[in-house]
Order: structure tokens, then sequence, then C-alpha cells
């Protein structure tokens, strides 16, 4: 009789161990899934386009000036389709106006001189474009973060992450008449 009781015992204390160790490996299997699922990854892509040229401009005392404006070409790729809230985009230590657009149409190609630059490529993931306004007023704080002076290109999200481009890639220059 004595010898029953144990082995009853025995299998359901085996059957509770079993039944704890599936429970604790489908906890952590269901944290990983679902941790991995919020965290969102981004892509920068950056380029910027010397646009010169036109009738020689002069200043007021008669120097000539410079007839360069600069166009930027800024894209991200994100693994989440949600609108990204964009709190703050830096260019070469300045503020930046922008709007985010939603692109649908992939590739992203560009023909200067008849030559095919593809900026952004086919990708199953989202792909948004800061279309750049307007530099801001008063636009270079007091102290300035190491990130924006090392970087050429700086994004800070609303949950104030960053995303950093160290360079953005020059595109073949536009030259007016």
């Amino acid at each position: 009789m004595l010898a029953r009781l144990l082995i009853f015992k025995h299998s359901n204390l085996k059957n509770m161990l079993n039944k704890l160790l599936l429970s604790i490996a489908l906890f952590i299997t269901s944290n990983i899934t679902f941790s991995q699922a919020k965290s969102t990854s981004y892509q920068l892509i950056g380029y910027k386009n010397i646009a010169a040229g036109g009738a020689q401009m002069m200043d007021e005392n008669g120097k000539k000036v410079k007839n360069n404006k600069v166009e930027y070409k800024i894209f991200f790729t994100t693994t989440t389709t949600t609108k990204p809230c964009i709190e703050t985009i830096w260019i070469n230590q300045k503020k930046y106006n922008f709007t985010l657009s939603s692109i649908t149409k992939l590739p992203i190609v560009q023909t200067p001189n008849g030559k095919k630059k593809i900026l952004v490529k086919t990708t199953k993931q989202k792909v948004w474009q800061l279309l750049i306004g307007d530099e801001m007023e008063n636009s270079t704080p007091q102290i300035i973060s190491t990130k924006v002076t090392t970087n050429e290109l700086l994004l800070v999200f609303c949950s104030k992450k960053e995303i950093a481009l160290k360079k953005l890639q020059e595109l073949t220059p536009t030259f007016y008449e």
C-alpha cells in the first residue's frame, strides 16, 4: 500500500514538474516574440544635390555670390506601417521644417544626364520621405549635441530616439543656364 502511494505521488510530482517546465518555456517564447514585435528598426537614406548656374549673382557690394542651392532627398524605411512621429530634423547642424510623406511606388529612380540612379530600392519595408522645407529661425541651439555635430543628418523622433547618417551621398550636380 505504501509503495502504491509513493508511486502515485512520484508520477503526480513528475506531471506537475512537466507542466511547470512547459509553462516556463511558453512564457519565455512569448516574451521574446512580443518584444521583437514591439521594436521598430529604421534605415536612413540621404542624398544632397547641388543645383548651380544661371546668371551670376552679386551682393550689394558688387562681389560675386555663389549661385549654388542644395536640394535634399531624405528617405527612411521602417519595419512597421504606422506613421512615425518625427520631432526634428538636423542637416549640417541646422534645424529644418519638413513634411513626412508615405512612398508607395518603388524603386525611386533619378535619371540625371541620362544616367539611371536608384535612390531607394524595392523593399518589403514601409518607405517614408522627408520633404525638406526652409531652415528654422534660431535653429542652432546654444548647446549642440555631439550627434548633431558629428553627423550630416540627424532625425529625432517624438520618443527621443535618434537615427543619424554620417554623410549624405552626393548626386550628380544640376547646372542651369
